[in-house]
């Protein structure tokens, strides 16, 4: 039996979803793909990391009334994936949602 393995574009833009020291786990759209570290290039300005500056609850959308996915403690790593005035669309170990941009560093 053979095995097909689905290989991602050559210069597809894509979200970094989880990585770890040889792999990284990314995402276009809904195609999910797990490709060697040394096989992708980060640019500046999305995938940033940044730091909770206090706890935090990850939001469904881009409101302080919005229903929270998950609370996160202070000085948690979390990947910024967009930006939008006062808000940043993040991933926090695998959990996608919205942040507060005041409350990261």
């Amino acid at each position: 039996m053979k095995k097909y393995v689905k290989k991602a574009p050559k210069n597809m833009r894509f979200i970094v979803i989880r990585e770890d020291k040889t792999y990284v786990k990314i995402a276009n759209g809904a195609n999910v793909y797990y490709v060697k570290k040394s096989d992708v290039k980060i640019t500046s300005g999305i995938n940033q990391k940044k730091t909770t500056t206090a706890e935090i609850p990850l939001k469904l959308t881009k409101s302080t009334s919005s229903r929270s996915i998950k609370v996160f403690s202070k000085n948690k790593q979390v990947i910024v994936l967009q930006k939008f005035t006062g808000w940043n669309y993040v991933n926090v170990d695998g959990n996608l949602g919205y942040v507060e941009s005041k409350y990261l560093k």
